[in-house]
């Protein structure tokens, strides 16, 4: 194909893909998708495809929404890349300027910049890797293969040589290290649970025995808190039969004990009394649905498509979900409330109302910013229940 034709064929692709995709499902799976019914697009072409829709949906928002698409992907691309190249071969304006002044959607938890976390938007973050077995070992493993690895703290629990690392965000790690040795897990997400594990050992004078992970996903947190914990009970329920699945397999891989896995809607009450009935717990954690915003430089499309409004849906489901597991908390026990959010409608908002529930206290709280660590943002609050 001539070089000419063939960048308009790329081209036509990146239209069709902003024309057509309207935010869901999440832009990579879309993507495998497309390139699946477009067998004939080679390698090259999708990186250059998927690069440019990513960079559209990364910076759209800096820019006036007259400006044209392709023109806005070939201001933010990078020089010399075969991006640019396509791209050259269209007609486009010489230059563009992206707007001085943009807000966020919503007023930010503190202490967070509002201009910092817009920056860190249009930055792809790092890749994140806790080394769970034979550290020295791995390390070695990686730096042998040329990767640049760095290591980054994690609140308050690590040995002298720390196991977490931040590292190229493409690395493919999974080439180069044993499944069962290692766990990708963003260093906020990592340090959210730290701060939690933190926090208790300055309040109880003994671990929890027994742990709910009330929407536990693929099981990151409860995945940390096994490898760190003393040996506990762990309960471990979402609403999504599939991710609990990821979860068993993980679990299994890391030869857990001790744990159980139930599919439970947290807020369909005689569902969750059938299936906790008279167990009660040391620790909680309710790591619930909400925004994402701290994590929008890895999914820009949900920082494209999102809608203000849409923040009440979140917020009709997390303080219920508080509501509904308070009750099975020890006395004396522990509530952690997290989200990867940087608004204060879904984070400080919601903190508030849980220190009404009853014999709540609120022992600390804290946005964790990762804007300046190319890191996701999250936000986490303890409470305990008292006697």
């Amino acid at each position: 194909m001539p070089f000419r034709k063939q960048m308009r064929y790329i081209i036509g692709h990146i239209e069709t893909i902003l024309q057509t995709y309207t935010g869901q499902p999440p832009l990579a799976i879309w993507l495998k998708k497309y390139f699946k019914a477009h067998p004939k697009l080679g390698s090259r072409d999708r990186k250059a495809i998927a690069s440019a829709v990513f960079i559209y949906y990364r910076n759209a928002a800096f820019y006036d929404e007259n400006v044209p698409a392709l023109a806005l992907i070939f201001a933010e691309t990078e020089r010399g890349s075969f991006l640019e190249k396509v791209l050259q071969a269209n007609s486009l304006p010489s230059s563009i300027l992206p707007h001085q002044n943009i807000e966020p959607p919503l007023p930010l938890s503190e202490p967070i910049d509002a201009k910092n976390w817009l920056q860190s938007l249009k930055s792809i973050p790092d890749l994140f890797l806790r080394i769970r077995k034979n550290v020295t070992g791995n390390k070695q493993k990686l730096m042998a293969a040329n990767i640049s690895i760095s290591p980054i703290r994690v609140a308050g629990l690590l040995a002298e040589e720390t196991p977490s690392f931040r590292l190229p965000t493409a690395t493919k790690v999974d080439t180069l290290l044993a499944e069962k040795d290692y766990v990708i897990q963003d260093a906020s997400s990592q340090n959210s649970i730290a701060l939690v594990l933190s926090w208790i050992q300055e309040q109880a004078k003994a671990a929890p025995q027994k742990v709910w992970d009330v929407c536990s996903g693929a099981g990151g947190k409860s995945i940390f808190l096994k490898d760190y914990l003393p040996p506990f009970q762990l309960l471990a329920t979402d609403i999504r039969a599939s991710v609990l699945s990821n979860l068993k397999q993980r679990f299994s891989l890391y030869e857990f004990k001790d744990w159980r896995v139930k599919t439970l809607n947290i807020l369909d009450a005689p569902n969750v009394e059938k299936i906790i009935d008279q167990e009660r717990f040391d620790l909680i954690i309710c790591d619930v649905p909400c925004s994402g915003s701290g994590t929008w430089a890895r999914t820009p499309e949900r920082f494209h498509f999102f809608k203000p409004q849409s923040i009440q849906d979140f917020q009709k489901i997390q303080f219920p979900i508080v509501e509904r597991a308070w009750p099975y908390l020890k006395p004396g026990g522990f509530l952690a409330y997290i989200t990867c959010s940087v608004f204060y409608a879904e984070n400080e908002a919601v903190a508030q109302k849980i220190q009404n529930l009853r014999l709540a206290k609120l022992l600390h709280q804290q946005l964790i910013d990762g804007t300046k660590q190319g890191a996701d943002s999250m936000f986490v609050a303890l409470f305990q229940k008292e006697h």
